[in-house]
């Protein structure tokens, strides 16, 4: 099976919007309780999705980017 030219692209972008979607929902919530199965739920993906995706581009996870670096 032949895979779609820019399928990865379009992959890491998303993925990237995520995360962006995902930091400043923080930023809006600044100093207010948030799981992360609240912040998933917010920008309509698993936790499991969010912290694979905070992973590869901040190099933590959703909750060390909530303690440590807002």
């Amino acid at each position: 099976m032949m895979r779609q030219r820019g399928t990865s692209i379009s992959i890491f972008f998303s993925t990237r919007s995520i995360v962006d979607q995902a930091r400043d929902s923080i930023d809006a919530h600044l100093g207010e309780s948030i799981s992360l199965a609240d912040l998933a739920c917010c920008v309509g993906v698993t936790a499991r999705t969010l912290q694979n995706g905070f992973q590869r581009f901040l190099d933590c996870t959703p909750t060390e980017y909530i303690r440590e670096f807002p």
